[in-house]
């Protein structure tokens, strides 16, 4: 396949998708996400991976592990709720 021919597919594959998109999208932005209050949007993103196929690891934040570093602040809010995660493909 030359690159103009996967270009058109890559492009028609993302087409197919745009109702996909602007569903997510809408589904994301009626979660808050200001400071402090990022959890729910976190945690529909985490669905979504998971829903994708992906395995998402929260682990939980330790501030005290973290104090030590360069650059630390303690936040002026309460990170109690906060999730922390990453997605790599299930094997």
């Amino acid at each position: 396949m030359d690159a103009n021919a996967a270009k058109r597919k890559g492009w028609s594959a993302l087409a197919s998708l745009w109702d996909n998109e602007i569903e997510f999208l809408r589904e994301l932005v009626r979660r808050p996400s200001t400071r402090g209050e990022t959890n729910l949007v976190q945690r529909f993103i985490a669905e979504t991976l998971r829903d994708m196929g992906l395995e998402v690891a929260e682990p939980s934040i330790d501030l005290g592990q973290i104090a030590g570093q360069p650059g630390f602040s303690p936040p002026e809010w309460s990170c109690m709720l906060w999730s922390n995660w990453r997605a790599s493909a299930c094997s």
